[in-house]
């Protein structure tokens, strides 16, 4: 029997952004332990993406389950 996989691609792509999104702000939480930062590009990418990657994550895991 050839049963046939029907990913939602969109779903899948939304979810690896969100998923690289926590990575990123996971790292740099990580690696900037005690360390003063003077602000910059990356340091203001890490203000946007923290707690609405991981949020983002979570609901697309409950469109997901839904689904």
């Amino acid at each position: 029997m050839n049963l046939m996989s029907t990913r939602l691609i969109g779903l899948d792509i939304a979810r690896y952004f969100a998923f690289i999104g926590m990575v990123i702000v996971n790292f740099d939480v990580a690696m900037s332990y005690g360390v003063q930062s003077n602000g910059g590009f990356f340091n203001e990418l890490i203000g946007q993406l923290q707690g609405r990657a991981s949020a983002t994550f979570v609901v697309l895991a409950g469109i997901g389950w839904t689904i």
